[in-house]
């Protein structure tokens, strides 16, 4: 199976709001579903999924506001590889992983058609796998690829 359709839909209109470029994320997490939204713009990442509870990471939706261009995101899921990259103008909403598939995110790839962005992953067994950043145009990829882990959470920030 290939990737669920993107969102289509405007941000929530209560987040993101900084004059800042701000990003925010909510993870579907197993036998949870959706978590709520969580933004960049208070000074921390943003930050989907959940650490010390061994659940998988399944979908991950996103959005940027006030970044000037475009929000990029793909996920390496069990058993479909990496989906297509998904890139989403200023207050849309963009979805990568699977839903009621229970599959888990293994990776995940995120970045800026105009601004830096880094990201961690925390992955079952190895905890947080330490930030990674990357200017425009370039995707920062954390997580593992071939080795059947669990991306448990995920974090992030746009600059």
């Amino acid at each position: 199976m290939g990737p669920e359709p993107a969102g289509t839909v405007n941000a929530p209109t209560d987040l993101g709001l900084s004059a800042a470029p701000v990003v925010c994320f909510r993870g579907h997490v197993q036998d949870l579903g959706w978590m709520g939204w969580d933004c960049s713009d208070d000074g921390s990442w943003a930050f989907a999924g959940t650490t010390g509870q061994f659940r998988r990471l399944e979908a991950v939706e996103f959005f940027g506001n006030n970044t000037g261009g475009h929000t990029c995101m793909q996920a390496h899921v069990q058993d479909v590889a990496w989906q297509a990259t998904l890139c989403m103008g200023d207050g849309r909403v963009g979805r990568v992983g699977t839903t009621g598939q229970f599959r888990r995110i293994e990776a995940i790839r995120f970045g800026s058609t105009v601004r830096t962005t880094c990201a961690e992953a925390h992955v079952a067994d190895l905890g947080w796998m330490g930030y990674r950043c990357n200017g425009a145009g370039i995707l920062t990829a954390v997580g593992t690829i071939s080795q059947f882990r669990r991306m448990e959470a995920l974090t992030g920030t746009i600059q």
